[in-house]
């Protein structure tokens, strides 16, 4: 027996050392990008794996390999597209994906599970008291528990991949759901170092840590070496940037769409809100984008296209110098988005010629955008709109994103764009964590 034991400590202490090993190998001898790179794949090819492996909820549905790849490739680069209908999937399906989204976002432990703990709490009990909210999910035969955490963790992780196919559209008229999803969406993103000094604040009162050491970390972020724990006036500058950015475009969003939607006065401005905040960060949109005025749909797509590039003192030229002009537009995300459409546009020459209004450049182009952007806003697809109808073949109205009417080849090139814009945001000093 002690013999036995002897072997298994050994055993037990070779593989540590070698954990160690491999762990100092690759944070000395990898690149941060390869590191991300690697992380994104691996998680990525299990939940596909996993997708394919557990069956929809919908027996007669046979999805697509390449649909179930670009759903997982969604969900880790917390992007929101989707290219099936998601009420087909199981519950078991939701939970992959869910965890998907968890595990594509990097952020503070202990702040993330006091939004996400909270947060699924109060969409819970709104929904258990709200008839109008509760009916939906009971008519669409939804697990109020897992849409409550689902519908966090999309929001809080900025994923946008909701258990409805209409996402938000149905809860258009739920003003108080739209709000609480509202701070859950910033608190995961531009208002990310408010709500971390709140949370820092709220323990400090609660009594739930040292005092001396809530103290220590909002008077002195700096030494801390974490850059999205902001000093006091650069929180309260960013708090009020971000809301009179966001009150500025509500305006402006109200005056271009006021008549489009038959919703009260107090629903168009909560609305407004929600599709403001969210086209930024998560892609939930509460109106269909099809709806939407083209100016807002410009804002929109110059809100998700902005470049996440270190910007301040410490990106200083060093890592431009020496690089030639054509090398760095390349890989800029301007260079980038421009190949990738003119990669769309070949693909999906024949639609683009036989369904021009569904397929049009501009839809191409807001699609690509908010696919880099990891946003997941989505003009849809409409059959009303088409010019030619094919002769033997029905065209039936699927609520999912504009990019699952294209074929094959333009959805792997999309897949490409999300992994490249999620790679891209990790350089990023700004608030969001997604």
């Amino acid at each position: 027996m002690p013999i036995r034991l002897h072997i298994f400590v050994n055993s037990a202490r070779h593989a540590i050392n070698s954990s160690a090993f491999i762990c100092r190998f690759i944070a000395y001898h990898l690149s941060p990008l390869l590191i991300h790179l690697s992380y994104f794949l691996i998680i990525d090819v299990l939940g596909f794996v996993s997708l394919v492996v557990l069956r929809p909820s919908n027996h007669k549905y046979n999805p697509r390999y390449v649909d179930m790849f670009f759903l997982s490739t969604s969900a880790v680069t917390v992007t929101g597209l989707a290219t099936i209908q998601m009420e087909d999937l199981s519950s078991s399906q939701i939970a992959i994906l869910t965890l998907l989204m968890f595990l594509g976002m990097f952020v503070v432990l202990a702040y993330m599970t006091i939004i996400l703990v909270t947060g699924s709490l109060l969409v819970f009990m709104y929904i258990a008291h709200v008839s109008s909210a509760r009916d939906v999910l009971t008519r669409k035969s939804i697990n109020k528990a897992l849409f409550s955490i689902s519908v966090t963790v999309s929001s809080f992780t900025n994923g946008g991949l909701l258990p409805t196919n209409e996402s938000m559209v149905v809860f258009s008229s739920n003003n108080g759901l739209l709000l609480l999803l509202i701070g859950q969406i910033l608190a995961g993103s531009t208002l990310f170092p408010v709500f971390l000094r709140l949370v820092i604040w709220a323990l400090r009162g609660l009594r739930l840590a040292k005092a001396e050491e809530p103290d220590f970390m909002m008077n002195n972020s700096s030494a801390l070496g974490f850059s999205h724990l902001l000093p006091n006036l650069q929180t309260i500058f960013l708090a009020a940037v971000e809301v009179a950015f966001v009150a500025m475009t509500v305006i402006l969003f109200c005056f271009l769409n006021w008549d489009s939607v038959v919703l009260s006065s107090l629903q168009k401005i909560t609305n407004a809100l929600f599709m403001v905040v969210n086209a930024r960060q998560a892609g939930e949109n509460s109106i269909d984008c099809s709806l939407v005025a083209p100016a807002a749909l410009v804002l929109f797509m110059f809100s998700a296209c902005q470049d996440h590039k270190r910007i301040g003192p410490e990106s200083d030229d060093r890592t431009s110098k020496g690089k030639p002009f054509l090398k760095m537009m390349a890989f800029s995300p301007l260079g980038f988005n421009t190949t990738v459409i003119m990669l769309v546009c070949i693909t999906e020459r024949r639609s683009l010629s036989t369904d021009p209004l569904n397929f049009s450049t501009f839809n191409i182009i807001f699609e690509v955008i908010s696919a880099y952007g990891n946003i997941g806003l989505s003009t849809g697809y409409s059959c009303s709109r088409q010019l030619q109808h094919q002769e033997g073949i029905a065209c039936h109205e699927k609520a999912y994103s504009f990019s699952g009417w294209w074929s094959e080849p333009g959805k792997l090139i999309l897949v490409l764009a999300m992994l490249c814009g999620r790679l891209n945001s990790k350089d990023s000093t700004s608030a969001r964590t997604r």
